[in-house]
């Protein structure tokens, strides 16, 4: 008895002199840091042998005071590109889930469905990266087709099908992301400066701002289209269509006719359908903010000129 009460004493003793660690107490890891050799980084940088004979301008490798290697080389050749060269689908930045076709297919048969993918099989090669017509540039991305784009951008000025109908109330926007879009490339587009004489006159509303078509109330979003369309065509002729006094007088109606920022003024309709009109009336690709952005820089380019 009395050698079993001694032995639970000592393990009672041992277990009150153990150092106990506390919950929040974390491991401390420490990690050496490693600089790999000049010799180890120039062999890295070496081009692999190809078996052609060696050029005049090759790579000089020099090991500098600090460990660190310098590289000088000159302007490398067209053919010589690392975009030639390496996996063009490892470096793709398209996500995965785009470059193949969707794990659930859709087995009802279909002409909407038979059309969706043709236009899919016809897209993977060129998201993917693997398509034998892209063409790239000396970066390693796919080349702008200028030519292609400016023939696009040009169609989208003319005569438009029939199904463009549902967009008439965004005939600014079109004419502004298509001469923006020239202007980007470089094109000359003052040869539309009549027929955005023509149209302006015809969107551009007595009691000021433009609407979205012929005949449409004036809007905050589609003023803003038209007027910077006007900008990039330019001329004195172009200038003067815009009524500046009407369109100064609209512009400060439509900032203070409500506080949380409309984007046209209050109307008739508006004493009565107040709660509904204050919905319908704020366009739904907009927020509030950018609704402010738009009045306001409207407002100072019609009181102060362009």
């Amino acid at each position: 008895m009395s050698n079993s009460n001694s032995n639970s004493n000592n393990g009672s003793a041992t277990s009150t002199n153990r150092r106990v660690r506390p919950e929040n107490h974390r491991t401390r890891v420490a990690f050496r840091r490693s600089r790999p050799s000049a010799a180890a980084m120039a062999a890295a940088s070496t081009p692999a042998d190809t078996g052609r004979p060696a050029e005049s301008e090759a790579k000089v490798v020099n090991e500098t005071d600090d460990g660190f290697v310098d590289i000088s080389a000159s302007e490398p050749d067209e053919q010589d590109l690392l975009a030639s060269q390496m996996d063009r689908q490892s470096f793709s930045p398209v996500p995965a889930i785009f470059t193949s076709p969707p794990p659930i297919k859709e087995t009802h048969r279909s002409h909407t469905l038979t059309q969706q993918n043709a236009t899919m099989h016809e897209c993977l090669p060129l998201l993917a990266g693997d398509s034998d017509t892209l063409e790239l540039n000396r970066h390693g991305v796919p080349r702008l087709r200028r030519e292609a784009h400016v023939k696009y951008l040009h169609k989208q000025l003319g005569k438009l099908p029939a199904p463009y109908l549902i967009a008439d109330a965004s005939r600014p926007w079109f004419l502004f992301w298509s001469l923006n879009g020239l202007a980007l490339l470089g094109e000359d587009v003052s040869m539309y400066r009549q027929q955005l004489i023509d149209t302006a006159r015809a969107m551009q509303n007595p009691n000021g701002g433009f609407g979205g078509g012929h005949g449409q109330m004036s809007h905050l979003a589609t003023s803003f289209a038209l007027i910077l369309s006007i900008a990039i065509v330019g001329g004195e002729e172009l200038y003067e269509v815009i009524d500046r006094k009407a369109m100064w007088k609209w512009l400060y109606d439509t900032i203070l006719a409500e506080p949380r920022w409309r984007v046209r003024p209050r109307t008739g309709a508006d004493q009565v359908f107040d709660e509904e009109d204050r919905v319908a009336t704020i366009h739904p690709a907009y927020t509030i903010p950018e609704q402010k952005a738009y009045a306001m820089k409207a407002y100072f380019a019609a009181k102060t000129g362009f």
